[in-house]
């Protein structure tokens, strides 16, 4: 249970084990519940979905948190995989679930075991695909 007293709900962690060690999604969407008591899988993009796709989930006007696995081509055709964690956290949403989702997002983040980069945004500019990537190349060894 998180500090916020919100539950994680039974999967998320089944569903992003899948996607580290078998690449089943290209992205996984998470919201705190409209109740503010569970922090639920919104949405799953299939292998080959975009970053723009998973973009396009994160509302102007609510939070939610947002697994994306960059894939970093290294040459040689050694890829390495890259899953980078979201916070988003809009500046118009509404102030209870801005304090919900910054008190939840740790114990989610920790159920998450793998999770390699952890990006807070805010809004569009935040989510510069090239910006991202810049960042998740230097975590690349």
């Amino acid at each position: 249970m998180a500090h916020s007293g919100v539950e994680i709900q039974a999967g998320i962690v089944d569903d992003f084990q899948d996607m580290k060690l078998k690449s089943k999604y290209q992205y996984i969407v998470y919201k705190v519940s409209d109740n503010l008591k569970t922090i639920d899988t919104q949405q799953r993009g299939e292998p080959g979905a975009t970053y723009d796709d998973f973009c396009k989930l994160l509302p102007q006007d609510d939070c939610r948190y947002g697994v994306f696995d960059w894939k970093v081509d290294l040459g040689g055709g050694e890829v390495r995989q890259k899953l980078v964690f979201y916070s988003w956290t809009p500046d118009s949403a509404k102030v209870k679930r801005k304090m919900v989702h910054a008190s939840s997002k740790d114990t989610l983040k920790k159920a998450l075991n793998g999770v390699q980069i952890e990006l807070q945004v805010t809004d569009a500019a935040d989510l510069d695909p090239e910006e991202v990537f810049n960042r998740v190349r230097k975590g690349v060894n």
